[in-house]
């Protein structure tokens, strides 16, 4: 468990099961860098993998 701060960040390799929780009552914005245009995002729950971006890239705000 990684906690981070207004203005830190972080670095989360490839094959590394993730994911950003927020604790706090402010909206967080966040800054996502890849090293590629081509990246791929696979669900941990389901082990579905798809493109990022792609129309099948999404997920349950609610879980």
């Amino acid at each position: 468990e990684v906690i981070c701060s207004k203005y830190d960040s972080t670095f989360i390799g490839p094959d590394v099961q993730h994911e950003l929780i927020n604790d706090f009552d402010e909206e967080v914005h966040a800054l996502i860098i890849y090293g590629s245009p081509d990246v791929n995002r696979t669900f941990s729950d389901t082990g579905e993998t798809v493109l990022l971006g792609s129309p099948e890239d999404t997920f349950d705000e609610e879980a």
